[in-house]
């Protein structure tokens, strides 16, 4: 996967996504645009084990069985401030993102099946990411397979980053906290871009 693909998808720009209801399900990660955190000393203590780790938050964050999730969504972009109410079905190997407006007009209808996003036609915004990231605004782990694991990092207790490199370069870290995705990063050149 390039920086192409995922600037196809245009990676949800600052979409902010609030949990309403989580009854056990699912966190809805946000992503985020700010660096991570370190560890409370200031410096990240090396993951000894990153794909051990990988392995252990693409279990713990899967979906087992078909769950939704209704919340709040804000998007805030230069030119742009609309928010609404969406929805989240999610199954093992899938997903479905409902965003509606205020006055119940549906802004967004996107899906996700393994590593294929897919948009009906005629959308309002074109405000979806690329599968991984789709994943992640989920709070499911799941890297692409062209993405290198290059290491990872214990920010604090069950927190880790794991960093990833994508075919041209970048990098894409993700920070799971307790086997969930609570936040993901796009780096280009050593600076966050998304």
């Amino acid at each position: 996967m390039t920086r192409r693909d995922f600037d196809r998808y245009e990676v949800l720009g600052n979409l902010a996504v609030r949990r309403l209801a989580q009854a056990g399900m699912l966190s809805l990660g946000t992503i985020a645009l700010q660096a991570c955190g370190a560890h409370p000393s200031g410096t990240p203590v090396p993951v000894i084990q990153a794909q051990q780790a990988a392995d252990r938050a693409a279990v713990t964050s899967q979906v087992d069985s078909p769950s939704r999730v209704d919340f709040e969504w804000t998007l805030n972009e230069p030119d742009l401030r609309v928010a609404g109410s969406g929805v989240a079905r999610l199954e093992p190997n899938k997903a479905r993102l409902d965003l509606f407006l205020h006055n119940g007009a549906s802004a967004v209808t996107v899906a996700v099946v393994d590593e294929e996003v897919r948009v009906p036609p005629g959308q309002m915004f074109n405000i979806f990411p690329a599968p991984p990231l789709m994943w992640a605004a989920l709070g499911v782990f799941r890297p692409d397979a062209s993405m290198t694991l290059l290491g990872g990092e214990a920010l604090g207790e069950d927190v880790i980053r794991l960093r990833y490199q994508l075919e041209n370069g970048d990098e894409l870290w993700y920070q799971i906290d307790g086997g969930r995705v609570e936040r993901v990063e796009m780096l280009e050149g050593g600076h966050v871009v998304h």
